[in-house]
């Protein structure tokens, strides 16, 4: 009665009975697995991980029964009745297109053709805010339910298919940013909620502590992706009219060429850089 799935991630109740439902479970939108070879070319795929806990030579940890936290020991003895391993895998963030892929998806051809066929540059600055709003929601959302790595995937997923809901004409452009953070806040919460008026109403530790738990799994370059999807959806005066045709975009990301200075920004934005740095 006490066997657990043959799979599970740590904090998360249930599990998955093969490989292929976790690893489905456990890919974000515009991720892949990392594809490494052996010595002799063969496929490796989940490998045990020996570092992080004391394990005996195979990577095992022993137990009298299977624990929420996965810590046992390292030695078989009569009484160990069960055994586990922690096994890893690297995912790989493979860019923009594949996150506007994975949402074209789910939100349908249409929706692509509307706003996301022509040139994909947006105003960088305003990207990093509306990321950081992003970020914000997916830590407020998930306060509400269990936190684990697949949690946080399926908001991820949530997100996207709640962006792809907007294809109706003129509902996105009707729908303030901040009116669709609050719904879909709210969504999870129970009951809609304006976006400022949630963050009054939580624990500021709290909160704190979380966004910095998602942002642990939720990186600059991902969070860019989602934002210009969203920038697209809400303000296009924020983004580039222009198709994909070769053309001079007011919003290509460009680098700053002083020394010292690595900082990314638009080119629209070069000379305010400039005269700052």
């Amino acid at each position: 009665p006490t066997d657990q799935h043959a799979f599970r991630a740590r904090g998360k109740k249930g599990g998955w009975p093969t490989t292929a439902e976790a690893e489905a479970a456990l890919l974000p939108p515009g991720w892949a697995w990392e594809e490494l070879r052996g010595a002799q070319g063969e496929a490796l795929g989940w490998q045990p991980d020996a570092g992080s806990q004391a394990t005996d030579s195979e990577g095992w940890q022993y137990g009298t029964n299977f624990t929420s936290t996965f810590e046992g020991s390292s030695k078989r003895t009569l009484q160990a009745f069960t055994r586990w391993r922690r096994l890893v895998r690297t995912q790989t963030f493979k860019g923009l297109d594949t996150v506007v892929k994975a949402f074209t998806e789910t939100a349908g051809a249409d929706v692509e053709e509307q706003y996301l066929k022509g040139c994909l540059n947006v105003d960088l600055e305003f990207a990093m805010q509306v990321g950081i709003h992003l970020q914000e929601a997916l830590a407020a959302s998930s306060l509400y339910g269990d936190w684990s790595f697949p949690a946080l995937v399926k908001l991820k997923r949530e997100v996207l298919r709640k962006l792809g809901s907007r294809k109706d004409t003129g509902k996105a452009a009707a729908t303030s940013l901040e009116t669709f953070l609050a719904d879909f806040v709210g969504a999870h919460r129970g009951v809609a909620t304006r976006f400022t008026e949630l963050f009054k109403s939580l624990d500021d530790d709290v909160l704190r502590a979380r966004i910095a738990q998602v942002q642990d799994f939720f990186p600059a370059l991902e969070q860019e992706a989602y934002a210009v999807i969203t920038i697209k959806l809400f303000r296009q005066d924020r983004a580039c009219p222009q198709g994909r045709d070769e053309h001079v975009c007011a919003f290509r990301p460009v680098l700053c060429t002083n020394r010292g200075c690595s900082e990314r920004f638009s080119e629209a934005a070069r000379s305010a850089h400039d005269a700052a740095c």
